[in-house]
């Protein structure tokens, strides 16, 4: 009866070593898994940021050249457009100093 009883003691330990050991198993095995999401994580929020960077900096590009493109266009409009009655007084004078030339020619 002793020996059953120191027997089943010993298997009971050994028993409860190897739950031990196959928790510490697992502990290790959920530690090494949440460290490499832990990594995935942070690659992921370089690259993130990253691109995001890159996208500014198109950004501030486009706007860039886009300020350049309306400047250009701003230079080469007139600077005020001349009244209807400048215009035609302008274009009067130019027939006027053309007949001038014909009589002058004739």
């Amino acid at each position: 009866m002793k020996d059953l009883l120191r027997q089943r003691k010993e298997q009971l330990q050994a028993a409860r070593a190897a739950a031990k050991k196959r928790r510490d198993l697992l502990k290790a095995e959920i530690l090494s898994a949440a460290k490499e999401v832990a990594r995935e994580e942070r690659i992921a929020t370089r690259l993130e940021a990253e691109r995001l960077k890159a996208e500014a900096k198109t950004a501030r590009t486009y706007v860039r050249e886009d300020a350049r493109a309306a400047a250009k266009f701003e230079r080469s409009q007139p600077t005020r457009p001349a009244s209807k009655r400048k215009a035609l007084a302008k274009e009067k004078r130019k027939l006027v100093s053309y007949a001038d030339f014909l009589r002058m020619r004739g």
